[in-house]
């Protein structure tokens, strides 16, 4: 990896909708970021082996178990990290906060609300 890629910030998105996870991904590009998809728990830790991202943008439903698993693992990371909700379910996110998340972006996500997660993870 060139050093000017290991700068540029890193989001991951694990969501198992491929049509989703590829918006995602193009939207945060579109703000300066790295993005990379991963479509499983499996896969998000396979990426999280290679490099830890700034922003991990995660589903709750994930064909090989529950996105707050891996939140769970993530503590103690300096991974900045939102649940990703197609319902607003108020127990879903009071336990990924319990967890660690810094939020939830419920989808279809709005564009100034990621802007503003992505800003986060700038620290900007």
């Amino acid at each position: 990896m060139s050093s000017s890629a290991s700068n540029t910030p890193l989001a991951l998105v694990v969501e198992d909708n491929p049509d989703a996870a590829e918006t995602l991904v193009m939207l945060i590009e579109m703000e300066g970021f790295q993005a990379v998809a991963a479509e499983s728990l499996a896969a998000a830790r396979r990426q999280l082996a290679i490099r830890v991202p700034d922003i991990l943008l995660l589903d709750h439903e994930l064909p090989d178990g529950s996105g707050l698993a891996l939140l769970d693992e993530l503590k103690g990371q300096p991974t900045l990290s939102f649940m990703l909700t197609g319902s607003a379910d108020p127990d879903l996110i009071r336990q990924a906060l319990r967890l660690g998340a810094a939020g939830y972006l419920a989808k279809p996500v709005d564009m100034q609300a990621l802007a503003a997660a992505l800003d986060r993870a700038r620290g900007t």
